[in-house]
């Protein structure tokens, strides 16, 4: 059976492709794992490094219902 992040990821690399992006960074990935996990996370990266995507596709990991944090 597929794991929600695989399906989410099989879904959005279309659309990733499209702005030239092939695969998630690993430790997008990463991150993206552990909040499969239920873990706390805090990301701090620097512009540019894909902190947005992360955020993004949080809650559909997750389910909904958590608070998430976005400060430039």
């Amino acid at each position: 059976m597929l794991d929600l992040l695989t399906l989410i990821m099989d879904f959005l690399l279309p659309y990733l492709r499209k702005l030239n992006i092939s695969e998630l960074k690993d430790y997008q990935e990463e991150a993206l794992k552990l909040m499969k996990a239920d873990k706390d996370l805090c990301i701090v990266w620097p512009t540019g490094s894909g902190k947005s995507l992360v955020y993004q596709l949080a809650p559909f990991i997750q389910g909904g219902g958590k608070l998430f944090a976005f400060i430039c």
